[in-house]
C-alpha cells in the first residue's frame, strides 16, 4: 500500500514538474516568435524607409559620394 501511495506521489510530482517545463518552454517559443517576427519586419521597415529618404542600396561608398558631390553641383574628382 505505501509503495503505491509512493509511485502516485512520484507521478503526481512528475507530470506538475513536465507541466511546469512545457509552460515555460511554450513561452520561450513564443518570445522567440516575436522577436524573429519584430527583427525581419525591422529590417523590412529600415530598408523602406532608405528608399523613401532616396537612399541606394547596394552601391559603393565612392558611388555614394560622388552622387552626393552631383547633387551639390560641386564637380567630381
Amino acid at each position: 500500500m505505501n509503495q503505491k501511495k509512493r509511485t502516485e506521489a512520484i507521478a503526481k510530482v512528475k507530470y506538475f514538474e513536465d507541466r511546469e517545463v512545457n509552460i515555460y518552454r511554450k513561452k520561450l517559443e513564443s518570445e522567440l516568435v516575436t522577436a524573429t517576427s519584430e527583427q525581419i519586419n525591422g529590417v523590412s521597415d529600415f530598408e523602406k524607409n532608405l528608399q523613401k529618404l532616396g537612399i541606394q542600396q547596394g552601391i559603393s561608398m565612392e558611388e555614394a559620394i560622388k552622387k552626393q558631390e552631383e547633387k551639390r553641383g560641386i564637380p567630381p574628382g
